[in-house]
């Protein structure tokens, strides 16, 4: 968890993450959308006129679900300006479960790493652990 910490706090030093809130990926790609995917005809002012607004809306909460450092790294400066009381329960939730989901792919690794180290070293350096019956 601190090397998790440690990371995210050098991403936000040197500007990587929590340059303009939880929806910075959304900001990136309606700045890049007219440049690569010119609209002649109009068609995205129209969906968006026809599902009331809600097509734009969906883009931009689906985005902000898959940038889930930005999201936790928001969310974490929040309650480090304002305390933990400041942020409401689905804040909250959002949070310890974006937090939960990395530190899960990150200690799973490092927690393999070592214990397959552990094996390799007592089996080609110590001769330990090959009649171990598998359970």
């Amino acid at each position: 968890m601190l090397l998790m910490e440690l990371g995210l706090e050098t991403c936000i030093r040197h500007k990587l993450l929590a340059t303009s809130g939880y929806h910075s990926l959304y900001q990136w790609y309606r700045s890049v959308e007219s440049g690569h995917f010119p609209d002649i005809s109009g068609l995205r002012a129209r969906m968006e006129q026809w599902t009331f607004g809600l097509y734009p809306a969906c883009i931009k909460y689906l985005m902000s679900t898959f940038d889930v450092p930005e999201v936790m790294v928001v969310t974490r400066s929040n309650i480090c300006k304002n305390g933990i009381q400041a942020l409401s329960r689905g804040g909250a939730v959002i949070y310890y479960a974006s937090v939960f989901l990395y530190f899960w792919v990150f200690s799973t690794l490092v927690v393999s790493l070592v214990f397959e180290s552990y094996l390799y070293i007592c089996i080609n350096w110590f001769h330990l652990h090959f009649d171990e019956p598998v359970r």
